[in-house]
């Protein structure tokens, strides 16, 4: 079995690899400090038998992948394997002039999301930011856009202004808000969706094809209600990607 890590900026995302077959498990929301007991509490709840192989996509930082190497040799004998950014890989070339500057999620999703679909991409990953990243027919990796998510946008709002405070909802209501809870819900909401489909307008301009729009992350069932474009959702799209990552690096 191997046991499939994501740590974004907030959540922590566990998966296992059976025989070929993926195995969603369990996203949890953690506090940096107390991030291993989290963790460990959680692996100790969803995992039966010990892992032969542990992969690990990590944005939070270094001193994270410290303390999981130490938690993975302690518990398991295992030296976890934690993923990096490549030039190329599965066919993907990486546009960055520093590819190694480019988060190891979106890598990782935009080469599951090229190993599924043919033809241009946009891979847009809805969490505490929201990246939107576009490849062409070649699988050549253009570039990308960064914003913040829903809820970052939402609490900057609150920080930063007099009058706005309380807790926005999730949804979109009549775009004409009447109170501002909701009109900072939706704002939030359409900011995002409307970055989103520039881009893919861009994209198809540039590429002259259809684009697929691929959307994933903690927020993506939310973001896709309220697209007016058509979009695929792959919650599993880092997991896949880890996993492709692991086999082309001669590692599982």
């Amino acid at each position: 079995m191997i046991l499939l890590i994501d740590i974004g900026n907030s959540r922590i995302k566990i998966a296992a690899e059976n025989n070929g077959q993926l195995e969603m498990y369990e996203a949890l929301n953690y506090v940096p400090s107390q991030i291993l007991k989290q963790f460990s509490n959680k692996i100790d709840e969803l995992i039966s038998s010990p892992p032969t192989t542990i992969l690990i996509s990590n944005v939070a930082g270094p001193d994270i992948d410290k303390d999981l190497c130490q938690w993975s040799e302690s518990k398991f004998q295992l030296t976890p394997i934690f993923a990096v950014v490549n030039d190329k890989l599965c066919g993907l070339v990486n546009a960055y002039s520093q590819p190694e500057k480019l988060g190891i999620d979106r890598w990782l999703a935009m080469i599951a999301a090229s190993n599924c679909f043919s033809g241009p991409i946009c891979v847009v990953d809805c969490g505490t930011a929201v990246t939107i990243d576009a490849i062409d027919d070649k699988k050549y990796f253009l570039g990308g856009v960064i914003l913040p998510g829903i809820q970052v946008m939402r609490q900057s709002l609150i920080e930063n202004t007099h009058a706005i405070g309380g807790n926005a909802t999730g949804h979109i209501g009549d775009v004409f808000a009447r109170d501002t809870q909701q009109g900072v819900s939706t704002g939030s909401i359409l900011a995002i969706v409307a970055t989103i489909e520039l881009v893919v307008k861009k994209l198809e301009e540039r590429t002259d094809q259809k684009v697929s729009c691929i959307l994933t992350g903690g927020d993506a069932a939310l973001i896709q209600t309220n697209m007016t474009i058509p979009t695929t959702l792959k919650t599993d799209l880092v997991f896949h990607g880890l996993i492709l990552w692991g086999k082309e690096n001669g590692l599982v």
